[in-house]
């Protein structure tokens, strides 16, 4: 057997290259909502917030950055699909909504206009974990947690492809 004869065995029973993993299979978790949310420059001021509510790109991209979270339609720039604003950092009142709810009220933004469509199923999962983990930190009940348009008639957001009820289904209930 000729030396290249040899060499051609050897690699069909032992391949040079490793086998190869389909991408879905190494695709990154869903960011610990309880690391973002502990994520604050000044003491959690947990009996502060009695609400959340719930934002989208529906009321236009620079609503973000008056509220407390973002949660992204893919990875954030450090690998987070959720992330807390310097408003939840410094524990400061949100700037997304007017009138009597705005002092203790956690604003948060989903990034998409679910007009026609919802949200990813990582996006959406990132929502809920965000959800209840706020919900659990502050003691928020599930009927203290808003979509924008329940608040205000005039306002679309989160839209109506926004599965609304899946989402009020798996927020924490009392005793949870």
């Amino acid at each position: 057997m000729t030396m290249g004869s040899l060499a051609l065995v050897v690699m069909e029973t032992a391949p040079i290259r490793p086998e190869i993993t389909h991408l879905a299979a190494v695709e990154p978790a869903v960011n610990e909502p309880a690391e973002v949310i502990s994520s604050t420059q000044v003491p959690l001021q947990r009996t502060t917030w009695q609400n959340i509510v719930i934002h989208s790109s529906v009321e236009g991209d620079q609503l973000a950055a008056q509220c407390h979270f973002v949660v992204w339609a893919d990875e954030g720039a450090d690998g987070l699909y959720a992330q807390a604003t310097p408003l939840w950092k410094q524990q400061q009142r949100g700037r997304h909504l007017a009138g009597r709810l705005a002092d203790n009220s956690i604003g948060v933004f989903i990034v998409g206009r679910f007009d026609t469509q919802g949200p990813s199923a990582r996006q959406f999962e990132a929502l809920v974990n965000l959800s209840r983990n706020l919900q659990k930190t502050c003691a928020i009940p599930a009927d203290r947690v808003y979509l924008a348009r329940e608040l205000d008639p005039r306002c679309a957001s989160p839209g109506k492809a926004f599965p609304m009820y899946r989402f009020n289904g798996l927020l924490l209930q009392r005793g949870s």
